[in-house]
């Protein structure tokens, strides 16, 4: 293809790169045109929703940084906790979790993630696709890390306490097993504890 045809598809598309360097554009409107190539194209805006969240190394500084290994094909690296007050979240707030994930292997086909924070009789529910869906965890390449937020309610019948942090990954009924790392028996971690009064 001339520069010249490059240049009139580019200018309407939108650019997607994924962590092994391979740049995609993609039709700002459709999904029916793609175009890749292994370099971005000058004079264009990155508009890359997954640059921010697939990257090539964590954070320096993980708020609550843990070492977990599941089945030798993803790594827990660890959270941060955004919560509106210094060191809790109250009943009827929300907060946000974010996780970080190391690939180690091509990630396991029809696998989510699931939070279970527990405590005082009752749960919280956090179970999700990583990255709303954008980036599955089938397509995980080995040495992505992956940056993933979630933002989490606390229904407000909620009593003080401290709740007990679990995760892991699902598909259906089958977990994968921690294989290295806290672990509850149960093929998830015990990640932390979040606080609410």
């Amino acid at each position: 293809m001339s520069d010249t045809v490059l240049n009139v598809v580019v200018g309407l598309v939108t650019s997607v790169i994924s962590a092994s360097g391979v740049w995609l554009w993609q039709h700002a409107r459709s999904a029916r045109i793609v175009l890749a190539t292994n370099q971005p194209v000058a004079g264009r805006r990155d508009e890359n929703f997954l640059r921010t969240v697939v990257v090539n190394a964590p954070p320096a500084k993980i708020q609550h940084p843990i070492a977990v290994n599941f089945e030798k094909q993803v790594e827990l690296l660890g959270y941060d906790l955004d919560l509106p007050h210094h060191g809790y979240v109250g009943a009827g707030e929300s907060f946000k979790l974010r996780w970080y994930f190391r690939a180690i292997a091509h990630g396991p086909p029809g696998y989510r993630v699931f939070v279970h924070i527990d405590g005082q009789g009752q749960r919280i529910h956090g179970d999700h696709d990583p990255l709303d869906g954008k980036y599955p965890v089938r397509l995980w390449e080995p040495g992505d890390v992956i940056v993933d937020e979630q933002k989490i309610d606390v229904p407000s019948n909620y009593r003080a306490g401290s709740y007990t942090i679990y995760m892991g990954f699902y598909s259906g009924e089958t977990r994968l097993a921690v294989t290295s790392g806290p672990d509850d028996g149960t093929s998830r971690t015990v990640a932390g504890v979040l606080r609410i009064q």
